[in-house]
């Protein structure tokens, strides 16, 4: 396992093969396991926390899996942790001193109650007396490879390798200095973050090896320009019903540059909304539109403006109405795409809602179809609701097997974390995050992730891809979210079940019952059929609020269409 896969907006995907034998039903799968720092370990001796985190899908209430964890030290224990069966998964963390200074590899063995077993290893816990490694990062404007007065100096990120794994990392200082602090125990690749978007004209190898220490002089030269591309994006949880809600503003430069101009970012709030506060103080704020400033957005990976905010709702909307806020970046002119510097956020008045929720932007929060090959846009959104600060905060969310991983983009987040991916599971741990309950301060005590991914080519229409995350505050039990499913259908526009006015049918999707609400004393007729609607099912009559089993049924989507006095209505009905 790479001990740190990504920081800030880099994201740096750790597929990591283990040795799985499983049975049919029952199996174990480790997703992250290693050094839980983020950072060397310059003391000797030193206590060092290891964790653990899988699933075990398959076993009974009850049931525990066994962990064996060897240090690289010639040392191991072997212990017992309970399968959380309700979520199916398993978490440990264990603490083990290390006496002597070294590079170690840590070897986690998870073993099943059925003998299935999964293995995952880090092979970068360091220990040792650390010592400096300095650098500037600066734009090169002449391209002759030294800093001069009048190059401009690049506020980015450095960090320390060993082979493909990120050891050690530092930011650079108003004056693109940077120091990194690192155990004189062996040798080191220094390099930028984001070494793709990120030209480095000097050094030739865009690195430098270190094995002696302290080390001076490892400055990098970057070659960048004054063209930006300025972008971004709203994310929030809809509006609440003559209440108050939070919503979260980014505003990031696509492009990397030296001498980006100053952005005005104006906010355009619904009629029925009213403005109550940001974290970002605003440069104005006049009838519906609230103003912000943000200067020197020189890349979306070194720096971008990030605000939360609050809109109350005004008492006129009504529960089911969407209301629209919208974004304008400029300058406009100078932008090398312009067409980004608008966008729009919109979302249905609802009233009390999960703060930790999962939503996709063609669905919501619940379930609907989409066109094939569609876009899917997942958010991720919480909040801490307890009464005191959430110092870490970490987010698991299992892929579909329907999705595109190589078409996975992460495209917002609200606090710098590490991102690692496995066996299509991603992880976001916010390490000290610091999270303020709610109690304390409402607008810092929420948080979001976004990212955008895409079906495989091979999605067969009636799939239905899921998708469900797991938080955890601190060392609490997992928060988990709702579901939400996109339904791949070439019928998108007909009306929805959950949201046809002449009936209604839930839950959906469904498992063995359905209920049918016809709004009408009449008797109806229901009629299942194909997806093509030409085959039907299962059709029956029936009266308003009557429960009926679709057990028959084959899990997949189908067209249901109810026929009463008032008319003949269809919608889709998915059954898991």
């Amino acid at each position: 396992m790479k001990k740190i896969s990504t920081l800030f907006s880099i994201i740096a995907f750790l597929f990591v093969l283990g040795t799985m034998k499983v049975s049919a039903q029952q199996q174990i799968q480790i997703q992250v396991a290693g050094d839980s720092s983020f950072t060397p370990h310059c003391l000797v001796p030193d206590s060092v926390e290891l964790d653990i985190y899988g699933y075990a899908t398959g076993y009974a209430n009850g049931d525990s899996v066994e962990l064996t964890l060897n240090f690289g030290d010639g040392t191991d224990t072997t212990f017992m942790s309970p399968i959380y069966s309700q979520w199916s998964y398993f978490f440990a963390s264990v603490f083990h001193t290390y006496t002597l200074p070294g590079v170690y590899s840590v070897q986690f063995i998870a073993t099943g109650p059925n003998g299935a077993t999964d293995t995952m290893v880090d092979n970068s816990v360091l220990i040792g007396q650390c010592e400096e490694i300095s650098g500037k990062l600066y734009a090169d404007a002449n391209n002759d490879c030294i800093y001069n007065s009048g190059d401009t100096t690049i506020q980015s990120y450095v960090g320390a390798y060993i082979g493909n794994d990120l050891v050690a990392f530092t930011g650079c200082d108003s004056a693109g200095n940077y120091v990194l602090n690192v155990p004189a125990i062996t040798t080191y690749q220094i390099k930028p973050y984001f070494i793709n978007q990120v030209n480095v004209s000097c050094p030739n190898s865009a690195q430098y090896t270190v094995g002696t220490f302290p080390s001076t002089g490892n400055d990098f030269g970057i070659t960048c320009s004054n063209t930006y591309d300025y972008t971004g994006n709203i994310y929030g949880q809809g509006f609440r019903n003559a209440g108050n809600t939070g919503f979260w503003l980014q505003v990031s430069n696509k492009l990397l540059s030296c001498l980006p101009p100053t952005a005005t970012i104006t906010l355009t709030l619904d009629p029925l909304t009213t403005f109550v506060s940001s974290y970002v103080t605003p440069t104005s704020v006049s009838g519906n539109q609230v103003v912000f400033t943000a200067a020197q957005l020189t890349n979306i990976n070194i720096n971008s403006f990030n605000t939360s905010f609050i809109l109350a709702t005004d008492p006129s909307a009504s529960l089911g109405d969407t209301l629209c806020l919208s974004v304008t970046i400029d300058p406009m002119v100078g932008d090398a795409d312009p067409s980004d510097n608008t966008f729009t956020y919109c979302g249905v008045v609802r009233n009390s809602c999960d703060p930790n929720e999962k939503l996709e932007s063609h669905v919501g929060t619940g379930s609907g179809t989409v066109a094939p090959g569609t876009e899917l846009e997942y958010t991720i959104m919480f909040q801490n609701v307890g009464n005191d600060v959430a110092y870490d905060v970490s987010v698991t969310d299992e892929l579909d097997s329907n999705l595109d991983l190589s078409t996975l983009k992460i495209t917002g987040f609200s606090h710098p974390n590490v991102m690692s991916i496995s066996n299509n599971t991603m992880k976001f741990e916010f390490k000290n995050i610091n999270l303020a309950a709610a109690s304390v301060n409402e607008p810092m005590s929420h948080g979001y992730i976004t990212y955008k991914v895409s079906p495989k080519t091979s999605t067969t229409l009636g799939t239905a891809i899921n998708n469900t995350a797991n938080i955890i505050f601190d060392f609490n039990q997992p928060i988990v979210t709702n579901t939400v499913t996109d339904i791949v259908d070439v019928t998108v526009g007909l009306n929805q079940l959950s949201g046809n006015a002449n009936f209604t049918i839930y839950p959906n999707p469904a498992n063995d019952l359905i209920t049918i609400a016809t709004h009408t004393s009449d008797v109806s007729m229901l009629i299942i059929s194909d997806i093509t609607g030409r085959k039907t099912i299962q059709s029956q009559e029936v009266n308003d609020g009557q429960t009926i089993s679709v057990k028959n049924l084959q899990p997949g989507m189908y067209l249901t269409t109810i026929i009463n006095s008032k008319g003949s209505f269809t919608g889709k009905l998915m059954v898991k």
